[in-house]
């Protein structure tokens, strides 16, 4: 069990591709408990920071887990888990397997979509693009990690599914950390706690509304 002050840190990171620096001023701090927001315009860098962060991609980086150095978090499903925005469970894999593999049940998975009742014992590949999509998250969301990164989770969503996962992610908040990313920035604002701007490299924490349309992201006027 990780105590109340659990804390995922992002700094140092430096990543160059085909000679142009993707990232390179990142401050980043996610707690336990909380929803953590990453906005930033197509091509900011927020899914080459997601990869450094799991340890996929490499890059010049200071990653810690409560004060210690965390090399590689993909090889720690107890402390972080990842979304990425491809599909990465294969269509062989049977959905009762998938669930199994993260240690849990298909009646948690139908309390939240019961539209899968009835085929929660198929293979992944018998099911359309977005069912597939709505496991993937499910997995990853309800995970025993202390944190989990999620990228593009609302993209290509019903408006009926997404209110669904934003609830589920509210709902799991009770336990664990999340650091999201997805360009329907709105829904992320709805709920997350703290959100951060990736622009020119680096983050820039959002404080105030305002903030948003400073830092160019969006047109924001105070109504006043």
């Amino acid at each position: 069990m990780h105590d109340v002050n659990t804390y995922l840190s992002v700094n140092g990171v430096r990543l160059t591709l085909n000679h142009r620096c993707i990232l390179s001023a990142i401050n980043l701090q996610c707690h336990r408990h909380q929803v953590t927001g990453l906005l930033g315009r197509n091509g900011a860098g927020k899914s080459c920071l997601f990869q450094v962060i799991y340890g996929i991609l490499p890059a010049e980086k200071s990653i810690e887990f409560n004060g210690q150095v965390l090399y590689a978090a993909y090889r720690r499903p107890d402390l972080i888990t990842s979304l990425p925005q491809f599909h990465f469970i294969p269509k062989r894999a049977t959905i009762r397997s998938v669930l199994k593999n993260f240690g849990l049940t298909p009646d948690e998975l139908l309390h939240y979509f019961p539209g899968f009742r009835g085929s929660d014992t198929g293979a992944m590949g018998n099911l359309s693009t977005g069912e597939r999509r709505l496991i993937e998250i499910f997995t990853i969301v309800r995970s025993a990690a202390a944190f989990s990164l999620l990228d593009e989770p609302f993209s290509n969503l019903s408006p009926l599914h997404t209110e669904t996962v934003m609830q589920l992610i509210k709902n799991e908040t009770s336990r664990k950390g999340f650091l999201i990313t997805d360009h329907r920035f709105q829904q992320v604002l709805d709920i997350a706690q703290k959100a951060y701007v990736l622009k020119n490299g680096g983050t820039h924490l959002v404080e105030h509304n305002e903030d948003l349309a400073l830092l160019g992201y969006t047109s924001y006027r105070n109504p006043g």
